[in-house]
C-alpha cells in the first residue's frame, strides 16, 4: 500500500497525520526509556550482562524499525515520530527524578 505524499493531502489530514506521528513517537519512545530503566534496575540487582544486551539490541531494533518505516512516508513524518520520542525521554527523566529519592 502506498501513501499518498503530505503535500496532497488537505490541510486537515496532514495535521491528523503528523498528530497521529507524534503520539506513535511518545508511545515508542516511553516503551524504550520504560526498558531501559527496567534493564538498568535489573543489570544493577545482580542480573546478567546478557540479558541487558540481549534487550538493548531488541530494544534498539525495535525503534529502529519503526522509524525506518515512517521514513519511508518522507522527512516531515520522521522529524515528527522523533520529536515525540525526545518528549517520551523528557517525560520518563522527569518521572525517575521525581521518584529518586
Amino acid at each position: 500500500m502506498t501513501l499518498p505524499p503530505f503535500n496532497s493531502l488537505p490541510a486537515w489530514a496532514t495535521i491528523l497525520a503528523l498528530a497521529l506521528h507524534v503520539f506513535a513517537g511518545i508511545a515508542a519512545g516511553a516503551l524504550y526509556f520504560r526498558g531501559l530503566g527496567w534493564s538498568t534496575r535489573r543489570f544493577a540487582g545482580g542480573g546478567g550482562a546478557g540479558m541487558l544486551a540481549l534487550s538493548g539490541v531488541l530494544r534498539l531494533a525495535l525503534l529502529g524499525m519503526l522509524l525506518a518505516l515512517v521514513a519511508q512516508e518522507g522527512a516531515r513524518p520522521l522529524l515528527v515520530t522523533s520529536l515525540g520520542v525526545l518528549i517520551a525521554r523528557a517525560i520518563v527523566v522527569r518521572r525517575v527524578k521525581e521518584a529518586a529519592p
